[in-house]
């Protein structure tokens, strides 16, 4: 991905400091609350299934984009698939 842009002179956006806190002081709450392997792995899921819909809704929007691209994509789709499968076992 990373060598993919650069070809391209696309420079990533970065994620807001603000968003990046939001969501690490989420992970503490959720975890101090209850920290077990299963809620851990629910946590997990959940990313990894907003990974999943936010991928397949770009892929969708953009049906012209570069076959790289689209391939790539389509691999990190079958990566999070499988990351959740794995997660089930802990629940």
């Amino acid at each position: 991905a990373a060598r993919m842009l650069s070809e391209s002179d696309i420079t990533p956006e970065k994620q807001p400091l603000t968003q990046k806190m939001g969501q690490w002081f989420g992970i503490q709450k959720e975890t101090m609350q209850d920290h077990s392997s299963g809620r851990i792995a629910e946590m997990m899921i959940q990313g990894s299934g907003m990974g999943i819909t936010e991928i397949t809704k770009r892929l969708n929007a953009l049906s012209d984009a570069d076959a790289g691209a689209r391939e790539l994509a389509e691999e990190y789709l079958d990566c999070e698939n499988k990351h959740i499968e794995s997660m089930k076992k802990y629940l």
